[in-house]
């Protein structure tokens, strides 16, 4: 049942995509069920029904335990006990967090491109399980860090880092994306061009030599960490990142797709050159953490949220524009596919 839902959320957000510009009138209801219902979807999910669930029900009951209040973020612990007073469920938390995750990343596609229904269908196929069904907390920060785009784009830096710093008090490992700061939205030159072209390229350098960016640092405690991990990887006990997934091979085409459209992209979606530069950095991330694999992976994909701008914009450099929508609505397809099927992230029953 659940994921019929699901399903058809999907499909509709397909017969939306190749209709958006009949619909304007329309658009805004349209996107106010889809996202009631998602939200509605993350909120009153069973525990149990994903991989971390079970986990917030146990911080949601030992909330008020110090130890937790050590680890946890601030945000965290507070809306736990602040549902605690509105109803002791930890589907408030869920609620709360669905509201927070799911609304945010519509306003931030509505302020970044012309087209929403195309970016809503990517975020569906892949972002919407891991970060607003599973990994909340993670959910709402990589909301915040889209809203952080726009601004950023427009060089207005300290919003932006606000932003940021919003998202770091849902989730720590936001903090990483304050470096992006230093990063901005003018054209691309040949030499960034070249620079941006050679990210795939140095990132199977490192892969093939072992480089592991954690293991370069001149930490004892952290280089040791790093050196046992690279042991048990090497006798199996740990896996170690694999050089392409689906996911991250759709990332790359993707990636250079719009790189060498960068020009006519930018006419109507004006961030396109940040969204580049970040897409890079969530590459070279996944790459630059190859034995920790779990640190590479999740910062790779909180950096990789911004899939959800730029798989879309790949349909303004194809005429007639419904071969791009085509285009589009099989990548997004794809990765329905691995989610929802192939790798039984959720144990969906029809």
């Amino acid at each position: 049942m659940l994921f019929a839902i699901i399903l058809a959320l999907f499909l509709m957000l397909v017969f939306l995509g190749f209709f958006e510009e009949y619909l304007e009138r329309y658009r805004l209801y349209f996107c106010a069920f889809i996202a009631v219902s998602l939200f509605l979807y993350a909120g009153m999910r069973e525990v149990g029904f994903d991989h971390d669930s079970d986990n917030y029900e146990l911080y949601f009951i030992s909330s008020d335990n110090p130890l937790l209040a050590f680890f946890a973020e601030p945000s965290f612990v507070l809306i736990c006990e602040v549902s605690k007073r509105i109803w002791n469920d930890v589907h408030v938390v869920f609620l709360i967090y669905a509201s927070l995750g799911v609304f945010l990343k519509f306003v931030a596609i509505r302020r970044l491109t012309p087209f929403i229904f195309l970016p809503l269908l990517v975020y569906v196929a892949d972002m919407y399980v891991l970060h607003d069904l599973t990994q909340i907390r993670g959910g709402v920060a990589s909301a915040l860090f889209l809203l952080a785009i726009k601004p950023l784009s427009e060089g207005r830096k300290k919003r932006a880092a606000l932003y940021m710093l919003a998202a770091a008090l849902f989730h720590y490992s936001a903090l990483i994306l304050f470096p992006l700061l230093l990063f901005g939205n003018s054209d691309l030159t040949l030499k960034w061009k070249i620079a941006l072209s050679l990210v795939f390229p140095l990132c199977v350098v490192m892969y093939m030599v072992g480089f592991d960016l954690l293991l370069s640092l001149p930490i004892p405690y952290i280089q040791s960490k790093v050196e046992l991990y690279r042991e048990q990887t090497d006798v199996g006990i740990v896996e170690r990142n694999a050089l392409i997934r689906p996911f991250l091979f759709i990332r790359l085409v993707s990636y250079y797709y719009c790189l060498l459209f960068s020009n006519t992209i930018k006419e109507y979606v004006p961030s396109i050159n940040l969204l580049i530069k970040i897409m890079g950095v969530s590459i070279i991330t996944y790459y630059a953490f190859t034995y920790i694999p779990v640190i590479g992976y999740r910062l790779s994909e909180l950096y990789g949220v911004v899939e959800i701008l730029l798989i879309p914009a790949m349909i303004y450099t194809m005429r007639p524009m419904y071969i791009g929508k085509l285009a589009v609505v099989l990548v997004a397809g794809v990765m329905f596919l691995y989610t929802y099927v192939i790798w039984d992230l959720l144990d969906f029953t029809l």
